[in-house]
């Protein structure tokens, strides 16, 4: 959920709500895993689940997290 936060300064900034659960993709190492995000409290870390159920491992790395709307049509092309 997508929400906007007065700053008290004449604008605002969106807030997500981020405990819960939602669709993932994870793109790495050339390919995309379509998954499920979770995580029940705020200090929780997220648990990334492939379809299958098995855990999707995060290598160390620089990692980018973007948070699309949930009516928000993702589409991507891979390279060949």
């Amino acid at each position: 959920m997508v929400q906007e936060l007065a700053t008290g300064y004449g604008s605002s900034i969106p807030t997500i709500e981020t405990k819960g659960e939602g669709d993932a993709y994870v793109f790495t190492s050339g390919t995309v895993i379509e998954g499920r995000w979770q995580r029940d409290s705020y200090s929780d870390k997220f648990d990334l689940t492939a379809p299958d159920g098995t855990p999707i491992v995060i290598h160390p790395s620089k990692i980018w997290i973007i948070i699309f709307p949930d009516n928000r049509t993702i589409t991507w092309t891979s390279e060949s």
